[in-house]
């Protein structure tokens, strides 16, 4: 028996297993494949948005190790992990040998998974999601015995959709508490400019996901949240090439995209442009 198989599996849907099956995934229990088919006859182009926010965790490694000296990384709510190769931890340390990176996801099959496909010592995972706070995250013993305090830390969030307000709000703060001088934060939000839309979709996957779901936020309603620093820095992601692996191919105009950023983490909790472009032509 493999370790996948051996895994637990819930029979609840998870935002981890909808966006599996979203992006082409296979490990997707069967009530988070549903909840992603209903999902895509709200948002048509949903398996794109997928594409897009795991490409904005991808390039957004890159950026964070090559660009601003970062060999500490934390995903938070990292969902399955990707493709060979194309896991958050075996980009960074294509890049930097010395990179470590620790994962945290709250779906409990995910996490096992995630487990079974840590190279050493230099990776980590932990049972905890956004939701919990990021001191949840970072004062975990996994994540303490990993990561060096004095080093600087890059904290990924690619799925804000899934937290409510309250959470986002204190997300900064949090992080310049918490982390060593030098920290980033990348966030990134599923959003829908179409209120009628946006507020139906919010309806379903709350329902689905029996409240652990916040909202679609377009980008307006994210700065509000994180605060007008961040205004200079959001726009749309797009990923080269968007290949959609589902099968499932966008009707019509979109009506979706996703939001990202990489924002530079301030001890007093101020945010500062880090001079990272994430719209991509």
């Amino acid at each position: 028996m493999t370790p996948y198989e051996s895994a637990p599996s819930p029979l609840v849907p998870t935002w981890a297993g909808i966006l599996d099956h979203l992006g082409g995934g296979h490990e997707a229990n069967r009530p988070s494949r549903e909840v992603a088919r209903r999902l895509i006859d709200l948002l048509p182009d949903a398996p794109l948005l997928a594409l897009d926010a795991a490409w904005l965790s991808r390039s957004s490694v890159t950026r964070v190790v090559t660009e601003h000296g970062i060999r500490q990384i934390v995903h938070a709510d990292a969902g399955y992990p990707a493709d060979p190769g194309r896991t958050t931890h075996q980009l960074a340390r294509d890049l930097d040998p010395a990179c470590r990176t620790l994962y945290a996801e709250p779906d409990l099959y995910a996490h096992h998974v995630a487990r079974c496909v840590l190279l050493d010592g230099q990776e980590g995972v932990v049972h905890a999601g956004l939701a919990d706070g990021i001191s949840g995250i970072l004062e975990h013993p996994a994540s303490t015995a990993l990561l060096d305090p004095a080093l600087p830390v890059a904290v990924l969030c690619p799925a804000a959709e899934t937290v409510p307000d309250h959470v986002l709000a204190d997300l900064l703060d949090g992080l310049a508490r918490l982390l060593p001088v030098g920290g980033y934060l990348v966030i990134g939000q599923l959003s829908c400019e179409d209120p009628a839309l946006a507020s139906r979709i919010d309806d379903a996957m709350t329902e689905a996901l029996d409240g652990r779901w916040g909202c679609l936020r377009t980008r307006d309603q994210l700065v509000g949240v994180l605060g007008d620093a961040l205004a200079s820095l959001l726009g749309p992601v797009k990923a080269p090439k968007r290949a959609c692996g589902t099968g499932y191919r966008p009707a019509g105009a979109a009506r979706g995209n996703v939001l990202g950023a990489i924002i530079r983490v301030e001890p007093a909790g101020r945010t500062a442009a880090a001079g990272v472009r994430t719209a991509v032509p």
